[in-house]
């Protein structure tokens, strides 16, 4: 059955926003914020819950009703259709293309660096079709199982690479002010703990009395810890300027492993985390988007149109961003996309539904002479 109870929803939550996010985010809040950047995420993450509260009274307002149906119950049908097609068209779309070049590019750049770009975005988008296929609860079920072993590989990064941590590297604490950790901490905030509205697609897939929005804070807090953890070994092993210079600090971090004198470089472990979660992160996005898609289309299965979204998006990766340079410079534009999105379209919802209610509640009796 495609179904998912709220335990899978935590765990697809906390694999979905470690996603990418463990690679490259201490490279954008050390470039930001120095050494104070672990203080950036803890902020980060506690910007990303704001949401939350949004999605709750949604998820009270509509029960057992999935994204496309709370637009066009919201917002009327034409004005639900077309907020829908731009959100299902920019967001989920968007994250794909992002997610997929940092595919590409880590592997190109670190382990497969004869394999051309397109051959790896391609074989990907292909693993990932088929999961889609499967549906939420294949995947939900498959999140559930490898996530134990993504939570041993980051304790055994962190462990094996403590001993080299300098705490003089996160010295001074604050030495600039509060103004650069802020906005960092709106990187991490936009991207990934803003992304939160992405789950109301499933909503109506879960079964089980539990508050849908507090499996997504659990996951959230999860993950946000564990990835300000990393920053943070990042900043004390790595120093910030190092840290805020590699495209992909945790994997540099990986190298750093030296276990007696057999066991060195094996930054593998750093691989196969990002894989597992990347994985999930993409295929997730994925489903939301093309079950967004077809419900607005009216198409009786999603799994029509999987495949050419799938290989749209592909492309689309390799139009937009042709060089790191211009991922780079969109990956600083996209926090502002995703806190439009992030807290725009639940507001927008609740604000909708607050007129609805408004004209339809009954008049009052007029009082008697």
């Amino acid at each position: 059955m495609d179904q998912l109870n709220p335990r899978q929803l935590t765990v697809l939550a906390t694999m979905y926003y470690i996603g990418s996010a463990i690679l490259v985010i201490p490279a954008y809040l050390a470039d930001k914020a120095g050494n104070d950047a672990w203080i950036s995420g803890l902020l980060g993450l506690m910007i990303g819950f704001l949401p939350l509260i949004l999605i709750y009274a949604l998820e009270k307002t509509y029960p057992g009703k999935h994204l496309g149906e709370i637009l066009e119950s919201a917002l009327g049908k034409i004005l639900g259709k077309v907020t829908g097609f731009a959100f299902f068209l920019t967001y989920p779309l968007g994250i794909i293309t992002l997610s997929l070049r940092d595919i590409g590019d880590f592997l190109t750049t670190s382990l497969l660096r004869d394999t051309p770009l397109e051959v790896l975005i391609l074989f990907t988008l292909v693993v990932i079709s088929i999961a889609v296929r499967l549906g939420i609860g294949t995947i939900s079920r498959t999140a559930e199982l490898f996530f134990p072993w993504v939570l041993l590989l980051i304790i055994l990064l962190i462990v094996f690479v403590s001993p080299k941590a300098d705490i003089e590297n996160i010295q001074p604490v604050l030495a600039s002010g509060w103004q650069p950790v802020m906005l960092a901490s709106l990187t991490l905030a936009g991207f990934p703990f803003l992304e939160h509205n992405l789950f109301m697609m499933v909503f109506a897939k879960v079964k089980g009395s539990a508050s849908l929005a507090l499996q997504l804070g659990k996951g959230s807090l999860v993950s946000g810890l564990l990835i300000v953890l990393v920053v943070f070994m990042c900043l004390l092993v790595l120093n910030p300027g190092q840290t805020a210079a590699y495209v992909f600090p945790t994997y540099e971090l990986g190298k750093m492993i030296e276990f007696g004198q057999f066991v060195r470089r094996i930054e593998v472990i750093v691989a196969f985390i990002w894989f597992f979660t990347i994985f999930f992160r993409v295929s997730f996005l994925l489903y939301t988007m093309v079950t967004g898609l077809s419900y607005l289309l009216r198409l009786h299965d999603y799994r029509v149109i999987t495949f050419p979204v799938a290989v749209i998006s592909g492309a689309l990766s390799l139009l937009w961003y042709p060089n790191i340079t211009e991922l780079n410079n969109f990956s600083r534009i996209w926090t502002y996309i995703s806190f439009l999105w992030g807290f725009g379209l639940p507001l927008l919802l609740l604000g909708g539904s607050a007129v609805q209610k408004m004209f339809r509640s009954p008049k009052s009796p007029r009082e008697p002479a």
